[in-house]
């Protein structure tokens, strides 16, 4: 088994190219160092460095093993910081991007139940943000998950990110209550394309509006960043919505949905970093967001 004395060493010569210097930065005696580098190498039968006259030089072996004791010493110091946290109270935080439909909708049920789950106190930190901030938000490590939205079969997979869906509903007119929409069953595009229409600013808007209308530069229409705001132009009257159905809580009056032919469907998606692994908190929410599909 491999200590972290004997990884740190191993990653010091192999960063500074020389026992000695090694030696000196890990505040250790260069015939330890040396011992211990040896111990791994001949515990493993492989030879890590190349002696030389001016230094050590990583072997082809060494080079393949040293993501490895590189892995070891970030995990112990992950353990170390988690160790920490625990002896001086400190609350583990959770940050997440998301739009404002998932901070109305998605997350409130499952944050509930995410301090029972984890059995410690824990800061969520909710960053508002557009779908494609979002996703940008995570890519960058600035947040563990993201909420997205996307219509199904129409998105492209990115290979820095796993992207699940975790609800799909249909797409759905609001229209005021006295708006004649509110009295009809079911609306053709044709119909609501005498309207201005409502939008919010990301690529499932933009697809779903050249899906159900095509280019069609006549037709008037607003785009907003988020769902609330334009729940709010729809009760202002400025027109009518399209929407992912089920959000009339969003909106600062009662609003009427109506079904659009065609059935199509828009689903909210949660977001990670791809191959990275979750904190603890994060993982009991993916679970809680997205049960049986296992993160990435």
């Amino acid at each position: 088994m491999i200590s972290v004395v004997q990884a740190q060493c191993i990653v010091a010569v192999a960063r500074l190219g020389s026992f000695r210097k090694a030696a000196a930065e890990l505040f250790m005696a260069q015939p330890a160092v040396s011992a211990n580098v040896f111990k791994v190498e001949r515990t493993m039968r492989i030879e890590l460095f190349e002696r030389t006259s001016s230094g050590a030089i990583l072997t082809a072996h060494g080079s393949a093993m040293l993501p490895y004791f590189e892995a070891l010493l970030a995990s112990h110091d992950s353990v170390m910081v988690k160790s920490a946290q625990i002896k001086s109270g400190e609350e583990p935080t959770l940050r997440i991007a998301s739009h404002r439909m998932g901070q109305f909708i998605v997350l409130p049920p499952a944050l509930q139940i995410l301090r029972t789950e984890l059995g410690v106190p824990i800061l969520v930190d909710v960053i508002h943000a557009e779908v494609m901030r979002a996703k940008d938000l995570v890519r960058t490590g600035q947040v563990e998950l993201g909420l997205g939205a996307q219509i199904p079969g129409s998105a492209s997979p990115e290979p820095q990110l796993h992207e699940v869906v975790t609800t799909t509903a249909p797409i759905v007119v609001y229209c005021r209550d006295d708006h004649p929409f509110a009295a009809k069953g079911e609306l053709t595009p044709q119909e609501v394309a005498c309207e201005t229409i409502i939008l919010t600013r990301s690529p499932a808007g933009d697809r779903l509006f050249h899906i159900e209308f095509g280019e069609a530069p006549e037709i008037s229409r607003v785009v907003v960043d988020d769902a609330q705001i334009a729940l709010h132009m729809v009760s202002d009257g400025v027109g009518v919505a399209l929407l992912m159905a089920g959000l009339g809580a969003m909106a600062a009056a009662q609003l009427t949905q109506v079904r659009l032919t065609g059935g199509l469907q828009l689903s909210s998606t949660l977001i990670k970093r791809a191959g990275e692994p979750l904190s603890n908190a994060a993982e009991v929410l993916w679970r809680l967001l997205a049960p049986g599909t296992p993160p990435a």
